[in-house]
């Protein structure tokens, strides 16, 4: 019936509950424990929903959430940090990019030395419009908000800051937001850099497969993880043009910092709605980040990269590091706004 309010998910607690505990289960699983951050999109503000999570990963996980603008706005987004891992919460903030539409901005520091880490967790707008280049654009433009507001974030620090980009973007890698926050800006895409470690040259923007189903049924890779070292106005920005080609493999600065792996999760899309714990698959990358007094520099083995390439993975002077997984996953679908049939 045209207005029957009761079909939505978050008025039927027999619906949203199950889902809820699952979800929160899942989180806490092994899976998902053994990551440093998570990102959640479409977070959901109930109080019995974050009870819910909370019970069940509140141990593991401390949770920091934005709501969206708005005083009826009951969703927004959530970072999860781990309580014994790599990172310690500094602040977060919501940063609007369009009207009703934030990103969240997280900073964090390394326990061991301090080291900063600022994490972007972004949802970009359903292309709605039946125009794709107006689609384009406008997911273009908010995550140039975003990247924008790392960069500013970047220039204050006295020292390095990695940076870590993750959300649905609602479009693939090569869309013009995953696209420009590559070629624009230094960011890395950890999928792309994954797949061509393994496959030596894949040449261009590597999607991870199917991770999202949308609301029409279609099947749609969206979901992205981008990570970037940025340095202080300081230091110096002179690159090398053997570091540009490193960065095709993931390799972040010439210290050792870089992607280790970038892989999709196995959840299920294609059930009943009622048994789907969410409309997303999570994407989960590795980064290895040397602490200051064992990184060494790398570009000096690599002069002569582009006539005669070394084995990217295996560079001589690479030595150990801590990991530092980030996770995205809007494992939390739609519990707010959701219709069921």
């Amino acid at each position: 019936m045209p207005g029957d309010t009761s079909r939505r998910e978050s008025e039927r607690e027999d619906w949203w509950r199950p889902r809820a505990e699952f979800l929160a289960e899942y989180i806490s699983s092994k899976a998902m424990s053994n990551s440093d951050v998570i990102l959640l999109q479409e977070w959901w503000f109930s109080p019995q929903f974050e009870q819910i999570l909370d019970y069940h990963t509140g141990r593991k996980f401390q949770r920091i959430a934005e709501r969206r603008p708005g005083h009826d706005r009951e969703d927004g987004m959530a970072v999860l940090i781990k309580r014994d891992g790599e990172l310690e919460f500094v602040d977060s903030q919501p940063l609007l990019t369009d009207t009703n539409r934030i990103a969240q901005l997280v900073n964090c520091r390394h326990k061991d030395d301090g080291r900063p880490v600022a994490i972007a967790n972004v949802h970009l707008p359903f292309p709605s419009s039946p125009d794709s280049i107006i689609n384009e654009r406008m997911q273009a433009c908010q995550v140039q908000k975003v990247v924008r507001a790392l960069s500013r974030q970047g220039q204050i620090q006295m020292e390095p800051q990695l940076q870590v980009l993750g959300g649905d973007f609602n479009s693939n890698s090569r869309g013009l937001a995953a696209r420009s926050v590559e070629a624009q800006h230094g960011f890395v895409n950890c999928a792309s850099a994954a797949a061509e470690q393994a496959l030596s040259h894949t040449g261009g923007q590597v999607n991870l497969g199917i991770t999202h189903k949308q609301h029409d049924g279609l099947l749609v890779s969206v979901d992205h993880i981008f990570a970037r070292m940025i340095e202080p106005p300081t230091f110096s920005t002179k690159k090398q043009k053997s570091e540009n080609v490193l960065r095709g493999y993931g390799y972040l600065d010439s210290g050792g910092t870089r992607v280790v792996d970038c892989v999709r999760g196995d959840l299920e899309l294609e059930c009943p709605s009622h048994f789907l714990l969410s409309d997303h698959r999570p994407v989960t990358a590795t980064l290895k980040w040397p602490s200051r007094d064992k990184q060494e520099r790398i570009l000096p083995l690599y002069r002569d990269f582009c006539n005669a390439p070394l084995d990217p993975l295996e560079p001589p002077s690479y030595i150990g590091g801590t990991n530092m997984t980030a996770v995205l996953s809007r494992v939390i679908g739609k519990p707010y706004p959701q219709l069921r049939p």
